[in-house]
């Protein structure tokens, strides 16, 4: 081998420096770059976590949910800087949850092997004012057997007063107004034809006694009653939310919250119908209530419509629902005159003679044909030939009605003459009266302006039925009638 001389070899060496120098510059480049890098840039501060403010300010929530061998489950639950709110609903929380789990411990029978029960409790949330909310709970549960079970429980929250509110802390709840509020209750479920044949009518009032008891909600447009499955109907209806129009119970409403909710102009436009309507009505007055029955006829009906328009008198027409049947314009005419229609059943029977569930039947489809055609919903019965049981009695509480009977009958389905129908009104009418006529025959029309004008002359107003038990306090006391 031939060794290498002194000036190639000085040569050998620097070119392996400057391989070397080639393969390691790059790195040492690097290096240099991170480090200045790393001292230009600012120290690290120690991280703050901020919490997402909540949609709803005050409120916050989280969903738990659990998978175990036998069972799965899915909780909303909110959380205030109150502890006593915090307190009242998580405990009704843990209660519905145990109450599950108790369940379970039982020997119940699922569908299948692998089949879990579960527990669904969900939140619906609704802000009324800069500070009060609506909290719907909708719990469902299923823990063996053929169907599930669902319950609504609300809680509405202050939280700024840091309080769960109780009916008192929002509403007066007088006699009147729980009885307004459970007649409306009756009315709008009567109304509601997927659910009004499952509900128990007579267990409403029973369920509604104690306000202190009711499961309710507010807002700007409605005050909401909630009721369990099975609680006042069967299974097939399912849990109940009945929504009654604000301007029903306004008046009743906690005036610090009519000025929070920012209702205060829609109470004072209340308070003034109300008044208008005390102040018609003299309680030193001399009234009467004229009542036409079996109509509405296509001949008749009309010329007793003109002649009290001539008198500017307002009276009561108790309707058969196979009249509004088939003259359900002239049914709306009689509404739009400014007239009160009450029921007076479907085919005129004697209400004596047949079931519960006839008379009900009856008058019910007789309801629902009368809202039809007018847009109103009747609140007063007349039973035909003022025949009455218990049965009918039942019935029209069920209906949130008032039944009336009458004080004076005119004897027109009789006589058929116009002067005897006068004679024999005039010669028995006094002060609170209620007369009995029949908008079918063509003498009760020939005789009506003669008798306005003679009831007139006697000192006598005309008003519905409803204003006259209004006036004289007799509301909601079934039949009413005088002598």
């Amino acid at each position: 081998m031939q060794k290498i001389k002194g000036p190639l070899w000085f040569v050998f060496i620097i070119l392996i420096g400057v391989l070397l120098f080639t393969l390691i510059q790059p790195v040492w480049s690097s290096e240099q770059t991170k480090q200045t890098i790393d001292q230009d840039k600012p120290e690290k501060k120690s991280e703050i976590e901020t919490p997402v403010e909540s949609k709803h300010p005050g409120l916050d929530v989280v969903t738990k949910t659990k998978q175990a061998n036998n069972y799965t489950s899915s909780i909303t639950v909110p959380t205030t800087e109150s502890s006593d709110i915090n307190d009242e609903i998580h405990q009704w929380l843990n209660k519905q949850e145990e109450e599950f789990l108790n369940r379970l411990d039982t020997d119940i029978e699922l569908p299948e092997e692998d089949y879990l029960a579960h527990l669904n409790i969900q939140l619906e949330t609704s802000q009324i004012t800069n500070n009060v909310y609506n909290l719907t709970f909708q719990t469902y549960q299923y823990a063996g057997g053929a169907n599930g079970m669902d319950e609504v429980m609300p809680f509405t929250i202050d939280v700024k007063k840091g309080k769960v509110l109780k009916i008192d802390d929002v509403m007066d709840v007088d006699e009147d107004a729980k009885e307004k509020i459970i007649t409306q209750l009756k009315t709008t479920l009567q109304e509601d034809k997927d659910k009004a044949s499952f509900v128990f009518f007579d267990k409403i009032e029973e369920v509604m006694d104690k306000p202190s008891d009711w499961k309710w909600g507010i807002s700007k447009e409605f005050f909401t009653i909630y009721f369990d499955e099975y609680e006042v109907a069967s299974g097939a209806a399912g849990a109940i939310q009945v929504d009654i129009p604000i301007d029903d119970v306004i008046l009743h409403l906690k005036d610090d919250l009519v000025k929070e909710m920012e209702l205060t102009e829609k109470q004072e436009v209340q308070k003034e119908k109300v008044e208008q309507e005390i102040s018609e009505l003299d309680p030193n007055g001399k009234y009467v209530a004229l009542t036409f029955d079996d109509g509405p006829h296509p001949k008749v009906t009309p010329q007793i419509l003109d002649t009290l328009e001539e008198h500017d008198a307002k009276v009561t027409f108790f309707m058969l629902g196979t009249q509004v049947e088939y003259y359900p314009t002239l049914a709306k005419q009689v509404a739009e005159a400014g007239h009160e229609i009450g029921n007076h059943s479907f085919n005129h029977t004697d209400m004596t003679k047949v079931g519960q569930s006839e008379i009900k039947e009856e008058f019910k489809d007789t309801n629902e044909l009368i809202k039809e055609a007018t847009g109103m919903q009747p609140t007063t019965i007349r039973p035909p030939y003022g025949a009455y049981d218990q049965n009918l009695l039942t019935v029209s509480e069920e209906l949130a009605s008032t039944t009336i009977l009458w004080s004076v009958d005119s004897l027109d389905w009789k006589s058929r003459d116009a002067d005897s129908i006068n004679k024999t009104v005039i010669n028995n009418v006094d002060n609170g009266a209620i007369i009995l006529m029949h908008d079918i025959h063509q003498p009760t029309a020939d005789a009506l302006s003669e008798l306005l004008t003679n009831l007139e002359n006697e000192g006598y107003d005309f008003v519905t039925v409803s204003e006259l038990l209004q006036l004289h306090n007799k509301k909601d006391i079934g039949p009413y009638y005088k002598g």
